[in-house]
């Protein structure tokens, strides 16, 4: 499969001639020298090139290779996709650590890197050129995930994103684009955020400053306020979670309740399955406090409280982790 064969070009609409270096539009002569270049996914001006998503563009590691083998693995295994023809549209690359460890696990035939942020879609494309993924396997792009992508349909067998479907605020729409160029068979795979894991840990958060108020829980008044300030903008999230103007406002727009999304896969005629994510519900919950800044001792305070009052069985459901992995599956 050549680029000319599933892309148009931003620019006209118009087809790729390919050279060994460069991609030329047909039509109008836009030039893409490949080797160095990113392409263009979309027709909308480039987005301010400031990423601020703290946290979650990270780069490739030993680590994050495990977390790929762990979350991602089973699911592709499972896919029935023939691996010698694996054709991947990863949304919201960043620096990239998704696509190393796919390209390293899988060697897909193609393998197209895509991120918003044109600085980024730079080191994408030196990246994939160090990783020995060149054009026209390795295609890094810009694209901004709200628009409908330049793909012809069934280009791909396999869309990827890892904490992107809820900085989206249409992303209903999105998947509805993404669709279009998914091959059949083929799978989408998000990790995002599970309104129910969220929803409980409000919960929790409300329960130990009832504690602290009562005096069955001390903490330092600065820990108290911090979180009375998080529960305040979790309840507020929570309650407009289907408000577009309070939405569009925010980066981390979204989160995902699995009923939702199957009525969603139902529309689009797809299938949908929820992976849980096997992670510790009280290791998540002292990362959560210290990541809003509550103070170590009466962090430990916190979960010792949470210790007493998390019910039994937790672990087993849903609303253990904050997290899941939602597959689409268009067979």
């Amino acid at each position: 499969m050549t680029w000319s064969s599933i892309s148009s070009c931003d620019h006209c609409g118009g087809t790729w001639r390919e050279t060994s270096e460069a991609l030329i539009c047909r039509s109008c002569g836009k030039t893409i020298q490949t080797v160095t270049d990113w392409v263009k996914l979309d027709t909308e001006p480039l987005l301010p090139d400031r990423p601020a998503y703290k946290g979650q563009i990270g780069e490739p590691s030993a680590e994050y290779m495990r977390v790929f083998r762990s979350h991602y693995r089973p699911i592709m295994d499972a896919a029935p996709l023939d691996r010698s023809e694996l054709r991947v549209l990863e949304l919201g690359a960043g620096l990239g650590r998704t696509t190393q460890a796919f390209v390293r696990e899988y060697a897909p035939a193609l393998y197209i890197a895509s991120e918003p942020f044109s600085s980024l879609a730079v080191q994408l494309r030196q990246s994939l050129n160090a990783w020995d993924y060149r054009w026209p396997k390795g295609v890094a792009a810009n694209y901004n995930a709200n628009c409908a992508p330049l793909l012809r349909p069934g280009a791909v067998n396999v869309i990827l994103g890892n904490s992107v479907l809820h900085h989206i605020l249409d992303y209903e729409c999105g998947l509805e684009h993404w669709r279009e160029v998914l091959d059949t068979p083929g799978i989408m795979i998000f990790g995002e955020p599970i309104k129910e894991g969220w929803v409980y840990w409000t919960s929790l958060v409300l329960a130990v400053l009832q504690a602290w108020r009562g005096g069955t829980v001390e903490l330092a008044q600065k820990s108290a306020d911090t979180l009375e300030r998080h529960s305040r903008i979790m309840r507020e999230r929570i309650a407009n979670h289907d408000n577009r103007s309070y939405l569009a406002g925010l980066d981390d727009k979204h989160m995902f309740s699995p009923l939702k999304m199957m009525a969603l896969a139902d529309r689009l005629h797809m299938s949908l399955s929820v992976h849980k994510l096997s992670r510790d519900v009280l290791q998540l919950m002292r990362i959560r406090l210290e990541r809003i800044g509550v103070a170590e001792t009466d962090a430990r305070t916190v979960l010792d409280y949470l210790r007493e009052i998390v019910p039994v069985g937790i672990q087993d459901t849903a609303m253990s982790d904050f997290a899941a992995m939602f597959v689409f599956r268009k067979v």
